[in-house]
Parts: structure tokens; C-alpha cells; sequence
């Protein structure tokens, strides 16, 4: 493990032109005051009004429901010590904070406790509560952590540094560090407007899918699921079998519900297993490269490089993000 002293982190600018994260999230109302930050014991905040509104971030179900209790204590403290440490947007951080435990189930455990306890605790040591992260939950602790320094824009200094042991400890190499920005910066800044390349991030870095919106749930290996159905439910296709289709396109109704794709590509649909399924991929993928994915078929080489690229900026343990 590399000197702390030798990461000379700056996470910066994740796009200044975050305004918070209510717009962000398109979560919380436009004119909610902003705290100057917490201090002391936390007393002063409206915790009860924080509660509620995290209630409506509208990201789907959170993986530390996974979690021992104790588990997802640490998890919360971990983020409540980022707030700790540049509280601006407090009031915007705290709210994504708690939007975590609501999404989870895990509304028994308090915010406010669990942030009375951080700030009245003098913690110069943070490997005791990294240990208490298990493996399965690092890699979305690593995006909350970034998406909460982030919140109303730039991280200050100390809170680089601390996102820097985070990724030190947890042995994260330097390319994969540029997904987890990457990915942090799409949920911040265009949480609505996702590209295959987020989705791409999110796939690559797992257990952040609750992040992806909606029309991307069925990304896998550059393709994208958008109807599965079984044999027993009505479906109004669009597209024939083939057919190029551009983003925002209706490929199906459900049920008066319209089906859009979120990219350009082909559309292919299938009946196999007793299921109906649709889905939307790059131009260059075929019906058997389209089948590999989806059912695993064999299909013979042929040379194709099919995927879609991941559009990354820069990032390193000693530079700004770009």
C-alpha cells in the first residue's frame, strides 16, 4: 500500500455545473434552504425534514439491505465523515445519505445518531471502520463516496485525501479508479440523459446498478434488454426483426405502456425458454452475436470486435479529474 503522503489527490470539478443534488437527482424542491454546514453535535439540523425528503431520491433499492447492521453502520459513518470534512451542501448531502438507509430498509438505524456519533468522535485512524466494509459492498461504497464529496461541486483538499485512502485501502488500480469517476460524474450530472457508456461503467464496476435509470436495468455486454416477457402476456412490437432504430424510439407497447430505447442501434426480438424478449444493440452486433449474449449460443469466429467504447476522463491519485 503506496504512502498517503505520496497520493497528492485533488478530485476535482465533477462538473461545477452540479447545482446540488436535488436538481441532480430531480429528487428534492428547488428552494430548499442550504445550511451553512453541520457543527458540533449535529443538533441543529432538521432531521426530521431530512428523513422525509430522502424518502423521494429516486434511485432504486440500495445493496447494503445486504448488510449486517453493523455493516451498514460503518458504511453511513464512512460517508458521514466525508460530510465532516467539507460540509458544504450539507443540508443536499445529508439527504443522499439518507436516501441510502430508506432505499436499504435500513430506516431503523438514525442519521442523526449515527452523525452525532461521528462528529463527537475524533477518529485520526480510519482502518477500523474500513475493515467493517465487506468486499461485496466496496465498489458502491467507493461511487456513494464519490457522489457525496461531490455534491454542490468540487471536493475541498482534506476531502481529496480522505477519498484517496479510501481507494488506497481498498487497492483500487488507477484505470479502474477512472470508471468509478466516470460513473460518479453520470449519476451526478445527467442521471436522466444516460449513455451506453455509463451503463457500460456501471456493468464493469457491478453493484451499482441501482444508479442506472430505468431504460438502462437491462444492459449487458453492450446490448440492451428493454422487454422480457413470458409467453403468456400481450406485446405490440414496432420494429421488424432487424430494423435500425434511433434513441427514443417506441420499439413496444405493453399494456398502453410505450417501451423507448435509450440508444441507436438494431432491434431483434425472440421467443425462446418460454419468454418474449427485446432488446436494442450496436449496428456491427448480428442476430448470432446477439444470441451469444443473450443465451449463450456459440456462434462461429468471425472476427467482429463488437462492444461499445467507455468514453473515461482522466483520473489519478496524482491529478485533478478532467
Amino acid at each position: 500500500m503506496s504512502s498517503l503522503s505520496s497520493l497528492q489527490i485533488k478530485i476535482r470539478d465533477i462538473e461545477t455545473a452540479v447545482d446540488g443534488i436535488l436538481k441532480s437527482l430531480n429528487s428534492v424542491r428547488d428552494d430548499m434552504a442550504e445550511l451553512g454546514g453541520l457543527s458540533g453535535a449535529a443538533a441543529a439540523v432538521d432531521f426530521r425534514k431530512i428523513s422525509a425528503e430522502a424518502k423521494h431520491v429516486k434511485f432504486g433499492p440500495h445493496p447494503i439491505k445486504k448488510a449486517s447492521r453493523k455493516e451498514a453502520e460503518a458504511y453511513i459513518d464512512i460517508l458521514l465523515d466525508i460530510l465532516k470534512l467539507d460540509d458544504s451542501a450539507a443540508e443536499e448531502k445529508l439527504i443522499f445519505i439518507g436516501s441510502i438507509l430508506s432505499r436499504s430498509g435500513y430506516d431503523r438505524i438514525s442519521l442523526e445518531e449515527r452523525a452525532v456519533n461521528v462528529y463527537t468522535t475524533e477518529r485520526n485512524e480510519y482502518l477500523e471502520l474500513y475493515d467493517k466494509i465487506p468486499s461485496g459492498l466496496r465498489t458502491v461504497l467507493l461511487t456513494d463516496a464519490l457522489i457525496t464529496a461531490h455534491i454542490g461541486g468540487s471536493a475541498n483538499d482534506e476531502c481529496a485525501r480522505y477519498l484517496a485512502s479510501l481507494f488506497d485501502v481498498f487497492e483500487i488500480k488507477d484505470s479502474d479508479i477512472k470508471t468509478y469517476t466516470s460513473f460518479a460524474k453520470a449519476v451526478l450530472t445527467r442521471r436522466n440523459n444516460m449513455t451506453a457508456e455509463d451503463a457500460a461503467n456501471a456493468e464493469k464496476l457491478g453493484n451499482v446498478r441501482c444508479y442506472l435509470s430505468d431504460e438502462w436495468q437491462g444492459y449487458t455486454k453492450g446490448l440492451v434488454v428493454l422487454v422480457r416477457l413470458d409467453t403468456g402476456r400481450e406485446v405490440t412490437w414496432f420494429p421488424n426483426k432487424g430494423d435500425k432504430v434511433r434513441k427514443g424510439y417506441t420499439i413496444a407497447v405493453i399494456n398502453g405502456q410505450k417501451v423507448k430505447t435509450p440508444m441507436n442501434g438494431r432491434f431483434w426480438r425472440f421467443f425462446k425458454n418460454q419468454e418474449k424478449t427485446g432488446v436494442v444493440a450496436p449496428e456491427i452486433f448480428d442476430e448470432p452475436k446477439v444470441r451469444e449474449i443473450l443465451f449463450g449460443e456459440k456462434i462461429p469466429q468471425s472476427g467482429m470486435n463488437g462492444g461499445v467504447s467507455i468514453g473515461l476522463f482522466r483520473f489519478n491519485r496524482n491529478h485533478n479529474i478532467n
